[in-house]
């Protein structure tokens, strides 16, 4: 098990909601998905939009704020959680001093401050993914995974303790396809979208300006 302390590490305010005093501005997109407060939400950008980094904002914040319960970060394969979902994750919890323990054989993240508990998983097997009560989930490049896995992760949504239980998710888009028609064309209810713009990440655009 590898462990993280910090002596300064991130605390929940009265509300029970992380303040992670972001250094650098948010990118719009960005802060416009973080705001959303629909049960069920997305981020559709290019890459390089910030669409990662702001699905660990938000799955960090749900930790904080549902302090002993269990939520779920999730890629369509483990090769992807491991390089950029999970990679995005411990950074972030690195900048902000949040203390944590990371079972890697389990799979489990559990941030000592609330004693909350991340489940990192896989959505290549929507079958593997029963069982849990989940307070809330997240998923990185939803458009490469089966919508079975999407609907069974909403069907995991029934933590009965939880005062706010919430799914969400960021992706690259892929044409006309289940997350499309789902977050766009006919949204479902209780969804809402940010789709971001092209060239609006300009940290990227200041380090490479051909990107």
């Amino acid at each position: 098990m590898k462990k993280r302390k910090h002596p300064r590490a991130a605390k929940p305010d009265e509300r029970g909601v992380l303040d992670l005093k972001i250094g650098a501005p948010l990118l719009p997109s960005q802060k416009n998905f973080l705001d959303l407060t629909t049960t069920f939400k997305g981020f559709s950008g290019p890459v390089g939009s910030g669409k990662s980094m702001a699905l660990c904002y938000q799955a960090l914040a749900c930790g904080i704020a549902s302090p002993g319960l269990t939520g779920l970060l999730a890629a369509p394969s483990l090769p992807l959680l491991r390089s950029a979902t999970l990679q995005s994750l411990v950074r972030l919890m690195k900048k902000y001093d949040i203390e944590y323990e990371w079972n890697k054989s389990d799979g489990v993240i559990t941030l000592a401050a609330t004693d909350s508990v991340i489940l990192l998983r896989s959505l290549s097997d929507a079958d593997a993914l029963r069982g849990s009560n989940l307070a809330w989930f997240g998923v990185d490049e939803l458009t490469y995974a089966p919508e079975e896995s999407w609907l069974q992760l909403e069907a995991r949504l029934r933590d009965p303790a939880s005062d706010r239980m919430e799914g969400f998710a960021v992706w690259t888009p892929n044409g006309f396809d289940w997350v499309y028609e789902r977050f766009i064309a006919n949204p479902a209810p209780d969804h809402a979208v940010v789709r971001a713009k092209p060239k609006e990440n300009w940290h990227l655009l200041s380090a490479v300006p051909d990107y």
